[in-house]
């Protein structure tokens, strides 16, 4: 877990992310399997679907998550929900986005 907000160069972590794509969406940085190869950078959904597979809870999603079409369906969907993610509190100043500032 990195707090990207405390880390003053992302493109440390990785070279494709930014503080800009950072606040976009949830990301994952998996290290290499081999040597040689390039870490991988997963992004909003597809964080999502990886992390179907290490968190019991959501062993039930699996399924739904790798069914085929996801792929397509499954990033819109994610961006709608980050995009009003506000919208999900019930408290009305998180409902504006004043909760963290």
């Amino acid at each position: 877990y990195v707090d990207f907000q405390a880390h003053p160069d992302l493109s440390e972590l990785h070279p494709q992310l930014n503080k800009k794509t950072a606040t976009s969406r949830i990301h994952l940085i998996e290290p290499p399997y081999l040597p040689g190869e390039e870490k991988k950078l997963y992004a909003g959904f597809f964080v999502f679907r990886r992390l179907s597979f290490v968190m019991p809870m959501l062993w039930p999603m699996v399924l739904v998550l790798y069914a085929p079409g996801s792929g397509l369906i499954g990033p819109l969907v994610y961006q709608w929900v980050a995009d009003h993610r506000y919208l999900f509190h019930l408290n009305k100043t998180c409902r504006e986005n004043a909760c963290y500032r």
